[in-house]
């Protein structure tokens, strides 16, 4: 039995169900997985949303519509809620609805916003030097967004390795059309939660350096499987 301690009790996932121990090692409730596995490709509606909004606010920008300031808010504002759903989302694929999320996980989940926010004012500075009215084009423009919407994807896969107990995911190559050498490698390899973040090997995740594709373009996911967790040692990446 694989019991992980979370803060005065433990957790351990037997099949479908995740039951909790007091600090004595004795049963207090349970609740049941869901049977269906929420994918990338059910959810392509969630991320291209994501993505179609962040090349709204910045075609604005860059056609001279809004200002830089409105510009900021409006991303800090979209991405922050575009994060929440994204992770909560990504929990809830692993049987975590929103009000069972430890602050832990919260705490984390915060860093992961801060980091990205950060870059929020860097990017309005390339679009204001590369604006309509100075003979900037779209499609540079266009093409980072594209960047900042597979953070959606990332979130996602990064919320499955928490969720208060050690699941086994399973790496699946994405949607893209030439998968790079360490994702193909990286390809049904099943391990539990806590070694995927341990490892610091995540899909996207960019800069990755885990990954040969720098994780920009990446499509892959990390998927909550029964399957039997994968033996020896991993491929050296990237």
């Amino acid at each position: 039995m694989n019991l992980r301690k979370i803060n005065n009790f433990y957790a351990v996932k037997e099949s479908n169900r995740v039951f909790y121990l007091n600090e004595n090692k004795e049963f207090l409730f349970y609740y049941d997985l869901p049977n269906k596995i929420v994918t990338l490709q059910e959810n392509k509606s969630n991320i291209a949303n994501y993505e179609f909004i962040l090349q709204k606010i910045a075609n604005d920008f860059w056609s001279g519509k809004i200002t830089q300031t409105v510009f900021v808010l409006k991303m800090f504002r979209f991405v922050r809620k575009g994060f929440e759903g994204a992770f909560e989302l990504g929990m809830k694929s692993i049987g975590i609805l929103p009000d069972e999320i430890l602050i832990a996980d919260r705490l984390q989940f915060q860093n992961w916003l801060t980091d990205e926010l950060l870059y929020v004012m860097p990017l309005s500075n390339y679009i204001l030097n590369n604006q309509q009215k100075n003979f900037g084009k779209w499609s540079l423009i266009k093409n980072r967004m594209k960047l900042w919407g597979k953070r959606y994807l990332d979130i996602l896969n990064k919320s499955r390795t928490l969720g208060g107990f050690d699941i086994k995911l399973q790496w699946n190559l994405g949607a893209t059309e030439k998968s790079c050498k360490s994702c193909l490698k990286l390809n049904g390899k099943v391990k539990r939660a806590s070694y995927w973040a341990e490892n610091n090997i995540y899909p996207q995740n960019p800069p990755n350096d885990k990954l040969e594709c720098g994780g920009w373009n990446c499509d892959c996911e990390l998927l909550p499987t029964d399957k039997k967790l994968t033996s020896g040692r991993m491929p050296n990446l990237p």
